[in-house]
């Protein structure tokens, strides 16, 4: 619809015009304003630390009265169409005669596989070493490597492969379009939603567990592998999926830095889609569905239907289970 942007225009100077000094200039702006961004919320955050900050109050439950049915088919409606409008339509044209013909929906999705997971690993251990250096040894430096990190969650995933691709171009001749450099774009854009997780985790461990298996005779590296980890395995395994989660569907940085031939089902869908063929694009869409729809069960419908499995469970004297 003719709707410019600063990402559209990065990418149609760098792959339509071929100007990379136009390309990286619009970057370079995205960047500052980013950082403006980035500024901001810390310096908010200081504000708050230095006020002493204010304990969560819990949530107050207000009775909508005539209103909880209008409320409720809004909020259902919502729902319809974020979700199962564009749900019914890939079904749709999943159906159609066509659907079937799809070349490379395979290898496809084994290539999104390799990359997300392989992403998502990475992305834990960086961000398990950020967060715990920040947690556990505060500071100047620490401070300053956590904004470092939870910059690139700021910038588009185009502006952060423009960069890669200039510095392995001129520096790093043999990672030019390699899959370790798709990695690593994935990694950068995406470390802050695991770092997030494990910060909260952290957080939660008091730190005399972890002294006091010190003072038994642990070594810092057995405490942190023994006491640490268990103790923060559901925030690594939110980091995990979140990141496994939204690197599945990256398409700006995996267009621009994928290996030749490299495709992924993102890149499947929008190839497809961009040239009008709906029915071949359905079916990559679908596994990409999904593929997807394990990490969202696990991270937001498992942990909101066990309060209400756990109000609904009856226990009876004599009775187990």
């Amino acid at each position: 619809v003719r709707f410019n942007t600063f990402t559209v225009a990065i990418y149609n100077a760098y792959q339509g015009l071929f100007d990379r000094t136009t390309a990286a200039t619009l970057a370079a702006l995205l960047m500052v304003v980013a950082g403006g961004a980035v500024a901001l919320e810390s310096a908010a955050a200081r504000r708050f630390r230095a006020a002493g900050g204010r304990a969560p109050r819990p949530a107050r439950t207000v009775a909508l009265g005539r209103w909880r049915w209008p409320a409720l088919i809004a909020v259902a409606g919502l729902a319809a169409v974020n979700l199962a409008l564009p749900f019914a339509m890939i079904v749709y044209w999943s159906l159609r005669p066509a659907a079937g013909a799809a070349p490379g929906v395979a290898a496809a999705a084994v290539n999104s596989l390799a990359g997300a997971l392989s992403a998502a690993a990475v992305a834990v251990v960086l961000a398990l070493a950020v967060a715990y250096w920040r947690e556990r040894h505060p500071g100047r430096w620490a401070s300053a490597v956590e904004r470092l990190a939870s910059a690139g969650f700021a910038l588009p995933g185009l502006v952060i492969a423009l960069s890669l691709v200039f510095f392995a171009a001129r520096w790093l001749r043999p990672l030019y379009q390699s899959f370790a450099l798709l990695v690593a774009a994935y990694v950068v854009r995406f470390l802050p939603e695991a770092l997030s997780a494990l910060r909260a985790s952290l957080a939660a461990v008091p730190r005399r567990l972890e002294e006091a298996a010190r003072s038994l005779g642990r070594r810092p590296l057995a405490v942190l592998v023994t006491v640490t980890l268990p103790l923060v395995r559901r925030g690594l395994l939110a980091g995990f999926g979140l990141v496994f989660l939204t690197a599945m569907k990256e398409l700006p940085a995996t267009l621009i830095l994928r290996p030749i031939g490299f495709d992924t089902l993102a890149i499947r869908v929008w190839s497809f889609a961009s040239e009008g063929i709906y029915s071949r694009a359905a079916l990559p869409a679908l596994l990409l569905v999904a593929v997807s729809a394990v990490p969202v069960y696990l991270l937001v419908i498992g942990p909101a239907l066990a309060p209400r499995a756990a109000a609904t469970s009856v226990s009876l004297p004599g009775v187990e289970g």
